[in-house]
């Protein structure tokens, strides 16, 4: 209901002066023609000015209540899309949250760990080598079960994201480049299957790799069947030859068992396994995790941890350090312009604790010495 303090606001005023006009516009025509048309019979008179004053009345009143109710859709639009961003701010305070407390452990726990291989290794020519060894397994094991677990709780959180869009949730995987170059799975939302194969077998990954930008297809059955998209577990072929099958539509993978056909079995407990409907993704996002587009980078820092001004796909320095990817069962599921920037929230953040992770083992000198110490 539109309030009288809506009422007498500038626009309303001049609501109400429309209205006002239209009605003395008909009472001028109503005038006129009981002025120039003195000879039409009564009942005609009354009835033509009847209809004007009705229908130049009826004109203004409904542009007043118009202009009504176009406020008022636009007040309960702008309404709607203030408790969208309300939502999201409130969501991305609770990730932040929750990773300003995990951030800080994730460094102190790590640094504890350490402190043992460096306690052990100072001992020269007396430390134990099979010490060594636990204490180095100890900080690789421990880490990377602290970050799965900070993996699966920030997913929960862009879930809540992505939620409403479909009955389905998406699926989400942290892969990283292998020191041969492959790409391999580290981390899932759900364990499925394992699967590593190299950068270029893949046209997502090669992309984003080539640009350093984020890959966006929301239709991948077309962009296969057009040979703009392919996969290491897609079967493009098949894809040319099934793809009137219905499985181009938008409905989720479980309605198409010709698209279930056109990927390739997944190596699961070491048998190899039909693959799942919700693996049969039709819509993918990868968001590369990078500190290359980052200014305020110290040159030492980008020296130590090889990391270039610019991304060159022939550069043996480390541009990207993983892939955060996103797959649906559906086509038309992401919406390019609002999450990407909401995975590269997550991306970013999970960049951190790579990089934490990386400074206590791989890029550590004392971890290294260690290894090198009980390899022998």
């Amino acid at each position: 209901m539109k309030s009288l303090k809506d009422i007498f606001s500038l626009n309303g005023i001049v609501n109400i002066l429309i209205a006002i006009i239209c009605s003395l516009v008909a009472w001028l025509l109503s005038l006129i023609i009981l002025k120039y048309f003195p000879n039409l019979p009564n009942k005609i008179q009354l009835k033509y000015v009847g209809v004007s004053f009705i229908f130049l009345f009826s004109f203004g009143f409904l542009f007043f209540l118009k202009r009504i109710v176009i406020k008022k859709i636009k007040n309960e639009v702008l309404e709607e899309e203030g408790k969208k961003h309300l939502e999201l701010v409130k969501l991305i305070k609770k990730f932040i949250c929750y990773n300003q407390g995990w951030l800080a452990q994730f460094s102190f726990l790590a640094g504890e760990i350490h402190k043992n291989i460096k306690s052990e290794y100072n001992k020269g020519d007396k430390s134990n080598p099979k010490t060594l060894e636990k204490n180095c397994k100890i900080i690789e094991g421990q880490l990377n079960e602290y970050l799965s677990e900070i993996f699966k709780k920030n997913c929960n959180y862009f879930f809540d994201h992505f939620n409403n869009r479909s009955q389905k949730k998406p699926r989400v995987c942290l892969k990283i480049v292998l020191k041969n170059g492959d790409v391999a799975a580290m981390y899932r939302d759900r364990y499925e299957y394992t699967v590593r194969y190299p950068i270029d077998d893949n046209k997502g990954f090669k992309t984003v790799n080539k640009n350093g930008n984020p890959y966006f297809c929301n239709d991948i059955p077309q962009a296969a069947r057009d040979e703009k998209y392919y996969n290491y577990r897609l079967d493009n072929k098949k894809v040319k030859r099934l793809y009137f099958n219905n499985f181009n539509e938008k409905k989720p993978a479980q309605n198409n068992i010709n698209w279930q056909e056109c990927w390739k079995k997944n190596e699961i407990d070491g048998e190899l396994k039909d693959t799942s409907f919700e693996s049969c993704y039709k819509s993918t996002l990868i968001i590369p995790l990078t500190l290359v587009n980052n200014d305020g980078l110290q040159d030492s820092f980008r020296k130590h941890f090889k990391i270039p001004h610019l991304v060159d796909e022939n550069s043996n320095q480390r541009a990207i350090y993983g892939y955060l990817c996103f797959d649906h069962q559906e086509t038309d599921y992401f919406i390019e312009e609002i999450d990407c920037r909401i995975g590269y929230v997550f991306a970013d953040i999970l960049s951190v604790y790579l990089i934490h992770m990386l400074v206590f083992t791989q890029y550590s000198e004392t971890y290294n010495n260690a290894c090198n110490v009980f390899k022998k």
